[in-house]
């Protein structure tokens, strides 16, 4: 049997251990006989009215949407005035994952949809709409006084000139329950005929001024279909390890503004060393993802080095630099920063930090039985304080050890 196959293949008491959850976990879930198959599939992002641009494929970029005030071009015309975001087919969207406590009566819930205007000068913007929940669609109706004529459905759409962006998020869920994925998923549009908004940094993973963040490398991975449970069992031993760090963007970026010198993180404390990142980092997390529709172009992602390096140091102050058209001393000015799909450059660097955490606890009944744990600044480890290779030697005769034969110790 399969399952029987899959346990042979672990080569540790642990992660058999981890099959056998899991396998019975799945069988559970399976249930038994032969009832119809009512499965709804998780709500997939398809495509967008106004539609989207053609994609870059070298970039995995769509080019800049324009479209009209009354949205009837580059919209589909069954919905004209209307901003429409289409899902697959299989799925059945639950209304009450849309508003705010599961009731239209609320509005929108903002952690599942957005549908904004980014206004020089004043920020993103939430446009009021009146939503409507199909099957496999999500109708977006933009509302007066300011953006529309009327209100409720039959509101007379007319946008003034602009930057819009759609984003739909992971609490959009299907008719079981379960969330969007691949999220979140963006789409930008501009009303009228030329894009001069410049981009800016809009929310940042880390969050400015987050404290206990992870540190060191990162979790190892479990066998196939089980990485996460092996790195959360990790985790919940040793604490969180260094995270990706993850810029999103007003809008859609550059691929080839997002550079080493443009996204850069150091440790702030004295010295401020720079933290390399991994090889082809940072980058769009469209191009991580290998996605053209999630993200789109707004999210970039910073992964560190850990193959040379140990990623973040514990108990340190990481500093994080966004590169825009002037410098962070407000007098440097950056040849090439941050471009949107327009070229239109970043005005100014951005910059944030985060606190990581302390170096963890060690446990107080280690596992093998002598094992001692340490923690240095940046890494933590076991140790075998039973010299095996020297009792082995003994025992062979090849080394004499007059006195004994040594214990391990613990490394400088």
């Amino acid at each position: 049997m399969r399952s029987n196959d899959r346990r042979a293949r672990f080569g540790s008491l642990f992660t058999t251990a981890l099959a056998l959850v899991a396998i019975a976990g799945l069988m559970a879930g399976c249930g038994v006989g032969g009832g119809k198959n009512t499965h709804v599939d998780r709500p997939i992002v398809r495509s967008f009215s106004p539609f989207l641009s053609p994609i870059d494929l070298n970039s995995l970029l769509q080019n800049p949407t324009f479209t009209n005030g009354a949205l009837t071009v580059s919209t589909d015309p069954a919905y004209p005035g209307k901003v429409v975001i289409f899902f697959q087919e299989d799925t059945e969207i639950d209304p009450a994952s849309v508003f705010l406590g599961g009731s239209s009566a609320l509005g929108v819930d903002p952690s599942s949809l957005q549908f904004t205007q980014e206004i020089p000068g004043t920020g993103n913007v939430l446009v009021p709409v009146h939503v409507t929940v199909e099957v496999d669609r999500i109708i977006l109706q933009p509302q007066g006084p300011t953006y529309a004529t009327g209100s409720g459905p039959g509101a007379i759409t007319n946008l003034p000139d602009g930057q819009y962006t759609v984003g739909v998020f992971e609490n959009v869920r299907n008719t079981e329950g379960k969330g969007l994925v691949q999220g979140p998923v963006f789409h930008t549009f501009t009303v009228g005929m030329a894009d001069t908004i410049t981009p800016r940094v809009l929310t940042t993973s880390p969050v400015n001024g987050a404290r206990d963040v992870g540190a060191g490398a990162p979790a190892p991975v479990g066998p196939p279909g089980f990485e996460d449970t092996v790195a959360s069992v990790t985790t919940n031993i040793f604490g969180p390890t260094t995270p990706d760090v993850i810029v999103r963007f007003t809008e859609g970026v550059k691929s080839s503004s997002i550079t080493a010198n443009n996204i850069t993180v150091i440790n702030a404390g004295p010295g401020g060393a720079l933290i390399p990142p991994a090889a082809g980092f940072p980058k769009l997390k469209s191009l991580d993802d290998l996605a053209t529709l999630p993200s789109n172009g707004h999210e970039a992602i910073w992964r560190a080095d850990t193959t040379a390096n140990p990623g973040f140091p514990f108990g340190a102050q990481i500093q994080v630099s966004v590169e825009g058209a002037l410098a962070a001393d407000g007098v440097t000015v950056n040849p090439a920063p941050i471009t949107d799909l327009a070229d239109n450059q970043m005005d100014n660097t951005f910059q944030f930090q985060f606190q990581t955490v302390a170096p963890p606890d060690l446990p107080e009944n280690p596992f093998p039985e002598y094992a001692i744990w340490w923690s240095a600044s940046d890494r933590i480890g076991a140790l075998d304080p039973v010299n095996q290779r020297g009792l082995a030697e003994n025992f062979l005769g090849t080394v004499q050890f007059p006195l004994g034969v040594p214990g391990n110790v613990i490394p400088e």
